[in-house]
């Protein structure tokens, strides 16, 4: 059935005490400037705690309703967890290890906003055309920005923008999927190993544990990664400006859901459906998280533990 968690005080090396205090440009891409197309970043922190600390001091906590029912999922696994407090809502399964999909794909963002340049322009080739052997994202040939091709590899979830980006940084000298397990090491994902840049690989692991953290670092980069995962779809053009590219999200919860923060669908037959969703605690600043792996229904299922965790809990 899964734990809840109540009232009890969460108390994580007292990591609450510490603020975050000071923001910088994100680090610098190999061999030249960064582009003010990836915007700012939380500093102030180092890599130990990073995955540690709440991204914003909050004075307001989630208490366990008395009378709330206890929340059930047939999901293989699931963590929910409070964003500002990292107090942990719901879990069953959380450290099992398993294939997540196109939620890897949030690890290749974030390898791409660290190594790579907003404005550099990628041209598509052969070998990242039609990667998952029947789906054709792009063709052969299509010249996008690196800015783009990630969005565009979030929204439509395209295993072909995500190859894309690699094959460009493997040019260029960077192993993209050793930078992402690197990241994982650095941020505390334990039990993760990352086996391809889209998530097609079902060897490839990660516990829904493992999946809070990703989130929370992920978050230095909310404009970026969790932006475009608000959007219910985006239209892209090619640097030659030959075509414009119409990107629907995969995520159907953008229309059944108040308050989405972002969120990102993962499939495969190994995998089943997966999902990160963050949403608003309605009347708060904070934010519940919540991540479903191995799901017959992930949509159905997250948004009940969702719809659950905002319910029994209240903030105060």
């Amino acid at each position: 059935m899964g734990r809840i968690y109540g009232a009890t005080i969460v108390v994580i090396g007292g990591v609450m005490a510490l603020g975050i205090s000071a923001f910088v440009h994100w680090p610098t891409p190999p061999s030249a400037e960064v582009t003010p197309a990836w915007g700012q970043a939380i500093s102030g922190i180092n890599d130990a705690q990073a995955y540690l600390l709440p991204l914003a001091e909050s004075s307001i906590f989630p208490v366990r309703k008395a009378e709330s029912a206890d929340a059930i999922t047939p999901a293989r696994a699931a963590y929910l967890f409070d964003v500002n407090t990292l107090r942990p809502l719901f879990a069953k399964n959380e450290d099992m290890r398993l294939p997540i999909a196109s939620l890897t794909k949030i690890m290749s963002a974030i390898v791409v906003l660290e190594h790579l340049h907003a404005q550099d322009v990628v041209t598509v080739t052969a070998e990242s055309i039609r990667v998952d052997g029947t789906k054709r994202d792009l063709s052969a040939g299509d010249r996008l920005t690196v800015a783009d091709l990630m969005r565009y590899m979030l929204v439509q979830s395209s295993n072909d923008a995500a190859t894309a980006l690699a094959v460009y940084a493997r040019a260029r000298g960077i192993d993209f999927v050793k930078e992402m397990n690197n990241t994982a090491g650095r941020i505390g994902m334990t039990h993760a190993a990352f086996k391809d840049p889209s998530g097609l690989d079902d060897t490839a692991h990660a516990t829904a544990r493992d999946l809070s953290f990703l989130i929370r670092y992920a978050l230095r980069y909310e404009d970026q990664i969790f932006g475009p995962l608000r959007e219910k779809a985006l239209s892209l053009e090619t640097v030659d400006e030959t075509r414009v590219i119409t990107v629907t999200n995969t995520n159907q919860l953008l229309e059944a859901l108040d308050g989405i923060r972002g969120g990102k669908t993962g499939y495969t037959d190994g995998a089943r459906g997966c999902m990160i969703l963050l949403v608003w605690v309605p009347e708060t600043r904070d934010t519940i998280a919540a991540v479903v792996l191995g799901s017959e229904d992930r949509f159905t299922h997250t948004a009940e533990l969702v719809t659950w965790a905002r319910t029994a809990f209240q903030w105060q």
